[in-house]
């Protein structure tokens, strides 16, 4: 749930009933979690993952229906590298609001976090293959940059080269995408093009591949 259909919610408050049949607007708890959110939001992106986590966390127990409350959570989670409990969060967004491209991303990356390569994998693919109910947006060069790092792992280095590659189509200076390739191709015994992948990274500032440059490449 985007940042929109936050407002739209909040204009248009619903009201539940409490003991007795009696009529409870919770339009307060709802703007009190909003702003729980844009406090963790700002302690996110500062850096400070404590401080946001806690922040994610009240306002779920405020208000636990929005989605994006739990792909905070999840976030905050992560980078305290917790990431079983990210995946729980991160599983009860996709759970409330299917088809969001930054959830199943998210959720690709915690797996790939958690040696979950296969996990991983399925979730990148989703977020790569929009659908009519498949909403949202996200950085492809990086989803299939991380998709590729999960082909890797999992010894699959033809699908991984090609993830690559469809990165670097993407963002010509994804210098990690280049040296990657290389390696992928390395192992599929196609030297010459990954020394000009190990090239191409040495030339955007990866000392990594100046090691195979050296040793591999005349």
């Amino acid at each position: 749930m985007k940042f929109f259909t936050v407002l739209l919610l909040l204009l248009s408050p619903v009201l539940v009933l409490g003991q007795e049949g009696a009529v409870i607007d919770d339009t307060s708890d709802r703007l009190a979690a909003s702003h729980e959110y844009e406090e963790g939001r700002g302690y996110l992106e500062s850096g400070d993952a404590e401080a946001a986590l806690n922040a994610f966390t009240r306002a779920i127990a405020l208000f636990h229906y929005d989605s994006d409350y739990y792909l905070g959570q999840a976030k905050a989670y992560s980078s305290l590298g917790r990431n079983e409990e990210a995946l729980a969060s991160i599983t009860e967004a996709m759970q409330q609001e299917p088809g969001q491209v930054d959830y199943e991303n998210t959720a690709g990356t915690i797996c790939f976090r958690l040696k979950r390569y296969d996990e991983a994998i399925r979730f990148f693919t989703l977020a790569l293959n929009p659908t009519a109910d498949n909403l949202g947006d996200i950085d492809r060069a990086s989803c299939f940059y991380n998709r590729g790092i999960s082909y890797m792992m999992s010894g699959e280095y033809a699908r991984a080269e090609s993830d690559f590659g469809e990165a670097i189509s993407r963002n010509e200076l994804f210098v990690q995408a280049w040296h990657n390739r290389g390696i992928a191709r390395n192992r599929l015994h196609k030297y010459d093009e990954a020394c000009r992948d190990f090239l191409k990274a040495v030339e955007l500032g990866n000392e990594y591949s100046f090691n195979y440059v050296k040793g591999d490449c005349k």
